[in-house]
């Protein structure tokens, strides 16, 4: 029975992986109207997965799309024989703040004996473990995002897939370990420099003269306001990120990065800035840049401590 399932996984993982490419173009590719239609997204992105992972959506003992169980409703509900169901599944139009009403869905779940709860803006899938008794943050089981996968992450998505549910018995997975990303120098620093994760701006200090990078590179600043841009400039020149990466956002899904000037509630920017083809909102104080630049940093892999600031000559 095992090796059964081993082939089908294998078989079904070439699938997978192509389904997978076809997502990752198709997000950026319809990526303005996407953001405007959740049903939109769902018939482009969500469904296509669901049925690649073995969810028959014209099944109403597979799935069933809004699910109506007393006074709530899911987008859908997945079933491996008798309710309750299985999983849970929130969708979001692209671009939505998937951990908006994360709370509500989750005890929702734990109200109807659903185990699993799953949302997604179809790229991004956030997964947990509704009775798992701990905080909301240690429930998460699953998280992935379709326009950056890899085969790793594809390997992941086997989680859903419907035999999993249907045996009791999931298919173990052995991924293999991470490559070693690339290394980055370090910068030579000096007196003048000061790494940016040292830096605290105090009232009316004056803005750093450039920012330095690790790949030795640097870009010159006028105003604090600049040293957000200079930030994406850099990432973006250094493939660090890209249109599909969008929107970045703070852990409370305020978009610092994004393909349109507004934020998640979808006002737009007080201070929109256009950046290689990406905005941000030059709005806030000094330390706000400093705080939103290191953040961003870190979110794509960079020690704000290789980048740093060099310091405005003394004034005569």
């Amino acid at each position: 029975m095992r090796e059964t399932a081993h082939r089908k996984s294998t078989l079904y993982l070439d699938e997978l992986n192509n389904l997978v490419k076809d997502l990752q173009k198709r997000i950026p590719q319809h990526r303005e109207l996407l953001c405007s239609n959740e049903w939109l997204t769902r018939y482009a992105l969500i469904d296509p997965l669901l049925t690649a992972l073995g969810w028959d959506l014209s099944d109403p003992a597979q799935v069933i799309p809004e699910y109506q169980s007393g006074a709530g409703r899911a987008d859908y509900a997945l079933f491996v024989g008798n309710p309750p169901p299985v999983v849970i599944v929130e969708a979001k139009r692209l671009g939505r703040d998937v951990l908006d009403g994360i709370s509500q869905s989750i005890n929702y779940c734990l109200t109807h004996g659903v185990k699993y709860f799953a949302v997604t803006d179809g790229d991004q899938w956030r997964v947990y473990e509704t009775h798992k008794p701990v905080p909301l943050d240690q429930k998460l089981l699953l998280d992935f995002s379709i326009s950056s996968a890899s085969q790793r992450t594809t390997m992941t998505m086997l989680w859903f897939w419907r035999a999993n549910f249907s045996t009791g018995d999931p298919i173990d997975v052995e991924l293999p370990p991470e490559p070693p990303g690339p290394r980055i120098p370090v910068v030579e620093t000096g007196p003048d420099l000061l790494a940016l994760s040292e830096v605290s701006p105090k009232a009316h200090q004056r803005a750093p003269q450039s920012l330095k990078f690790p790949d030795s590179s640097e870009k010159r600043i006028r105003r604090w306001r600049e040293l957000v841009r200079s930030v994406i400039a850099w990432l973006v020149e250094t493939r660090r990120l890209a249109l599909v990466d969008c929107p970045l956002t703070s852990p409370r899904g305020t978009h610092y990065v994004h393909v349109r000037p507004e934020r998640k509630d979808g006002s737009r920017f007080i201070d929109p800035i256009q950046v290689k083809g990406l905005w941000i909102d030059g709005h806030g104080s000094a330390s706000d840049h400093v705080r939103i630049s290191r953040y961003i940093l870190k979110s794509r892999g960079v020690d704000p401590g290789t980048v740093f600031v060099r310091q405005p000559k003394p004034m005569n």
